[in-house]
């Protein structure tokens, strides 16, 4: 029993040692790569075809490549053609971008093309760009359009930003708007800081509101604080609230910061009493220490764990008064 435990553990360290995470999820190894699935990704069998496509995936050997670019332009299911485009996506090899463009543009199935488009994101240059507008413009489907945004996102360019801009403000999708929205934090552009904001004060979707915020923190543009604090107090969604947070201690704490996460600390959802503890954990002043010992408390065991840990660094020591807390002299 012993000698078997050792093996599998064995077996568990080698895949450790010779797996990594790819972009798409999937794991990759460097193992040795079964040759014989090269005559099964030619076979006539659509099943067999199948089998090999998903099973090559993990492998990032490239003898496979000039097949599986054959595979996703030409074969005649649809399924085949997505499994080829992650396996090709999974090699990270750029001499596939222009057969990938192809497939965006002329691919029949609208999952191929969005499969296409989400491997020339990761693996894409800004020569690939006006293929992905191509696509989003063209196309009427909501997830297309969203995948489209997002690569574009990740390449970035000249024109990226302004593109991405029109989708935040005019869509009637809130995934599209989302998914802008988001964007836009990934490419980092100053410009995006006045409809990010806009989004942010007056999306009706809290989720593209939230994710508005999280970008407004990526920026890093000390004009987002009002609106980030305004998002903390007053924001009807926790989840907004949170990320406004999140993204506030991102741009420095200034006075009207650190008194918007003192108010927060009695916030009802415990992530936002978290992150504004978190926020002040590094400047707390004597009179902080009343709000500060009432989270001793909290229902959250990390939200009073963190308080406890502030207190302990400064040496303060409490007791407590029927409800509250009170510093020791």
């Amino acid at each position: 029993m012993i000698r078997g435990n050792q093996t599998f553990f064995a077996l568990v360290l080698l895949l450790a040692v010779f797996t990594v995470l790819l972009p798409n999820g999937s794991l990759a190894t460097d193992g040795v790569f079964p040759k014989t699935l090269l005559d099964d990704l030619r076979s006539k069998d659509q099943s067999v075809r199948l089998a090999a496509v998903q099973a090559i995936k993990p492998y990032r050997e490239l003898t496979s490549l000039p097949i599986l670019l054959k595979m996703a332009e030409n074969d005649p299911i649809p399924e085949i053609r997505r499994h080829a485009i992650g396996a090709i996506w999974s090699r990270g090899d750029r001499k596939a971008l222009p057969i990938l463009e192809k497939i965006l543009a002329i691919d029949p199935d609208t999952g191929v093309k969005i499969a296409a488009a989400g491997a020339i994101g990761d693996l894409g240059q800004q020569s690939s760009v006006p293929f992905l507008i191509g696509a989003a413009v063209s196309t009427e489907n909501i997830s297309l359009l969203a995948r489209c945004i997002r690569s574009i996102g990740r390449i970035g360019g000249p024109s990226s930003a302004a593109f991405i801009m029109r989708y935040l403000e005019r869509s009637h999708n809130s995934l599209t708007r989302g998914t802008a929205a988001q964007a836009l934090g990934n490419l980092g552009s100053v410009g995006a800081l006045s409809p990010l904001m806009k989004a942010l004060e007056s999306d009706e979707d809290p989720v593209v509101r939230s994710l508005a915020a999280t970008s407004l923190g990526q920026l890093g543009e000390p004009a987002a604080r009002e609106n980030l604090i305004n998002g903390l107090l007053f924001d009807s969604s926790d989840l907004v609230r949170f990320r406004c947070g999140e993204a506030l201690s991102k741009l420095g704490i200034n006075r009207d910061a650190k008194q918007a996460f003192l108010s927060s600390l009695g916030d009802p959802d415990k992530r936002v009493r978290y992150v504004s503890l978190n926020a002040i954990s590094s400047n707390v002043m004597d009179s902080d220490i009343s709000a500060i010992a009432d989270l001793l408390d909290d229902d959250s065991t990390v939200v009073r764990e963190l308080a406890h840990q502030i207190l302990g660094k400064r040496g303060i020591v409490l007791e407590k008064i029927g409800d509250r807390y009170r510093m020791v002299k």
